[in-house]
């Protein structure tokens, strides 16, 4: 295993040990997910989705601070209020975790769905593959396209079709999850 592959590792475990001692609910979404679901997607950071309220973010400054975390509080309270992501770097680390706020009704509804999988040796929360496709859709740039159609491809069998169909529709990318269905790899 190579440095990089170690230090990207030390960095997910970190973070996923950090976020389980605030106690809050998170979900890792991104990169990784796209790799735990569907095909190799090259990735330098690290995205986790996190419920985090006004009255936790000091204990949650505190605690990644402990764990050699350079993040700024007045930065966190900002974004809570008319943001939804922040950027952690762990010195001398490459590799940056993007933690996006839980701000909208789909994002809430994806925490109460994720799922619980097994990245790099530890046990972590991961968005449901049916979220991720759905979340990929809504972004709509080429490369989410294709990660959705990795992901359709890799869990074809598994996948909750009638959720997804439905979710399609509520969010309005129903036309985009039909084309992505009809792509051939």
């Amino acid at each position: 295993m190579g440095n990089q592959t170690r230090g990207y590792r030390n960095i997910l475990k970190e973070t996923i040990r950090t976020l389980e001692r605030i106690d809050v609910d998170y979900m890792i979404v991104g990169g990784i997910a796209v790799d735990y679901y569907g095909l190799p997607c090259p990735t330098i950071d690290l995205d986790i989705l996190v419920k985090l309220e006004k009255h936790n973010i000091r204990q949650a400054v505190k605690e990644f601070r402990k764990s050699g975390f350079k993040l700024n509080e007045k930065e966190i309270r900002l974004v809570l209020e008319i943001g939804n992501r922040f950027v952690m770097i762990r010195p001398p680390s490459l590799y940056r975790v993007d933690i996006w706020l839980s701000k909208t009704r789909f994002d809430r509804f994806s925490l109460q769905r994720r799922r619980q999988g097994k990245i790099g040796g530890k046990k972590t929360w991961l968005i449901s593959p049916e979220d991720l496709v759905l979340s990929k859709l809504r972004k709509g740039r080429e490369q989410d396209l294709e990660d959705a159609l990795g992901i359709l491809l890799r869990q074809k069998g598994r996948l909750d079709q009638r959720y997804l169909s439905h979710k399609a529709k509520v969010l309005g990318v129903q036309k985009i999850l039909t084309k992505v269905r009809g792509r051939k790899p």
